[in-house]
């Protein structure tokens, strides 16, 4: 005869560390070295109704001096909306409903760059498929960013500064993302998993494992912010000719670039070739970038003789917007020039900008 072993559950459970089907679980630490409010905020967004509670603190409004409860109802009528959670202690926050989130999202505006203590793996939002804004920056978010490959029609990835992890392959076919930050995480994969995303404006792979050709990132026309430093990319500069619409502050710091500086986008202010990995010489072809924006360089960035005479001639014609920022006011390069150049030294010495590393032949 058959036996089996029955047993009777009980029919609820008073624990609220166990998981909740549907349920995100945020982990927020008290932050002792706080200097900013903003540290402690979350903006939410919803296609349906969500409801958003906090145990060990409590909302509060941007002062942190308010208790405002325990719980908050988002409904899809509300435009994204923005919490505050008390830096009392340690907090736990969740949110219900979760696949219904369209915003996620621990940058308020214009702070980007404030530490936060929250902490969650994103495997956890791996099914909230209707996200189209995560802003997790300088968050100890974890987890592989494969997770994310589920989203389908996703804009905003801001996820710099993280401990994720991942191929970027895993996000080669989200092509409605504007911006893709993934600078300062440990992210890998080759750099042409991005050329299918054609929505671009923003890219940041800076500081990552992410390797290739920059070719791959010559079709992305809409891009105005790129960063690419310390990356493990390579390839001909010349790739960037088509990208008219980039005016950043672009950092090449560590890269292994060649080709002709003058293809570089009439916008762009700066670049700087710090801890370049290539020793060849760049080159700067006659009349190549004339009537353009001023293009500030940094990192002895190497010339021939005549490609300098051609950059110095070029620039001359360009303009140039006076700025407190340094780096923005000189031309840090390495190599000779003839008396071909002078009268374009003198013009754009008179600008305001120096120029520095060039020796004029005898």
């Amino acid at each position: 005869m058959n036996k089996c072993f029955i047993t009777k559950l009980p029919s609820s459970v008073d624990n609220d560390n166990l998981p909740v089907l549907g349920q995100l679980r945020i982990n927020w630490s008290k932050q002792s070295d706080l200097t900013d409010n903003d540290a402690r905020a979350i903006g939410l967004a919803t296609n349906d109704s969500i409801t958003v509670k906090v145990s060990g603190a409590h909302l509060t409004d941007n002062t942190l001096t308010s208790n405002l409860g325990n719980t908050k109802t988002i409904t899809a009528a509300d435009s994204t909306v923005w919490l505050y959670v008390s830096n009392d202690s340690d907090a736990v926050l969740t949110i219900d409903n979760k696949y219904s989130l369209t915003c996620l999202d621990f940058i308020s505006p214009n702070k980007g760059g404030l530490k936060r203590s929250v902490k969650f793996d994103i495997n956890d939002i791996k099914y909230c498929t209707a996200l189209t804004t995560l802003g997790l920056t300088n968050t100890q978010v974890s987890g592989d960013i494969s997770a994310l490959s589920n989203l389908t029609n996703p804009t905003t990835f801001n996820l710099s500064n993280t401990q994720v992890s991942g191929d970027i392959s895993a996000i080669s076919q989200l092509t409605t993302l504007t911006t893709l930050s993934l600078s300062n995480t440990q992210v890998s994969g080759n750099i042409s998993a991005v050329s299918n995303l054609t929505n671009l404006i923003n890219l940041g792979l800076s500081n990552t494992q992410v390797s290739g050709d920059i070719s791959a990132i010559s079709q992305l026309t809409a891009i105005a912010n790129l960063y690419l430093a310390n990356a493990n990319v390579s390839g001909n500069i010349d790739s960037l000719a088509n990208l008219t619409k980039l005016t950043s502050l672009t950092d090449f710091k560590g890269l292994s670039l060649t080709g002709d500086m003058s293809k570089i986008p009439a916008g762009v202010r700066f670049i700087s070739q710090y801890g370049r990995k290539v020793s060849t010489n760049f080159t700067w072809a006659a009349k190549g970038r004339q009537n353009a924006t001023l293009l500030a360089m940094d990192g002895n960035v190497p010339f021939d003789t005549t490609s300098m005479d051609n950059m110095l001639i070029d620039q001359a014609t360009c303009t140039f917007k006076p700025t407190d920022i340094l780096p923005l006011t000189k031309i840090v390069v390495t190599g000779t020039r003839t008396s071909a150049s002078d009268a374009a030294v003198a013009a754009i010495q008179n600008m305001g900008v120096t120029i520095v590393g060039v020796t004029k032949q005898a």
